[in-house]
C-alpha cells in the first residue's frame, strides 16, 4: 500500500495591508494605507538610516493628474531602540500602523503604486514585500 502525501510551503504574512481614503476638501484627499501587524512582528518605520534595516517605503506612479503634497506621514510615533546588529538606533511599529499621503488632484485618475516593506520577529525576519495599491478617484468624491 502507497500512501502519498503532499505538502505546501506556507508564505507567511504577517502584515495584512488595506488602503482607503480620507477627504480633505472636493481637490484634495489623503490615501491611508493601514498595516495590521500580527502579534509578536513589526515592521520598520519609513525613518532608518543607511546602514540599517530596510525601512518602510510608499512609492506612487508619475501621474500629471495629481500632485503629492508634502511627505508621507506615519502614525502612532515609532517604537525606538538602540539595535547591537546594526550599532545603530533603529524605530518599528507593532500591531499597527498608518501611513497617509496627502494627495491634490488636478483631474479624475486612478492612484496606483507600492509600499514596500520587511517584516521580523526578535527570531527571524522575512524578505523584503511588495504591496501595490491602486485607487480611484471618484471613490474619494463619495466619501
Amino acid at each position: 500500500m502507497w500512501i502519498s502525501i503532499s505538502t505546501k510551503a506556507q508564505v507567511e504574512t504577517p502584515v495584512h495591508w488595506s488602503f482607503s481614503s480620507e477627504k480633505i476638501n472636493d481637490h484634495q484627499a489623503f490615501l491611508v494605507l493601514k498595516a495590521d501587524i500580527d502579534q509578536g512582528w513589526h515592521v520598520y518605520s519609513q525613518f532608518i538610516k543607511d546602514d540599517g534595516p530596510i525601512p518602510t517605503s510608499v512609492s506612487f506612479d508619475n501621474s500629471t493628474a495629481y500632485q503629492l503634497a508634502r511627505k508621507v506621514l506615519e502614525t502612532p510615533k515609532a517604537l525606538s531602540d538602540f539595535d547591537k546588529n546594526f550599532n545603530m538606533e533603529i524605530s518599528w511599529h507593532e500591531k499597527q500602523v498608518i501611513f497617509k499621503q496627502w494627495i491634490t488632484f488636478k483631474r479624475p485618475t486612478t492612484i496606483t503604486g507600492s509600499i514596500e516593506f520587511m517584516a521580523c520577529t526578535d527570531q527571524k525576519c522575512l524578505p523584503p514585500a511588495q504591496e501595490e495599491f491602486s485607487i480611484q478617484r471618484r471613490a474619494f468624491w463619495l466619501l
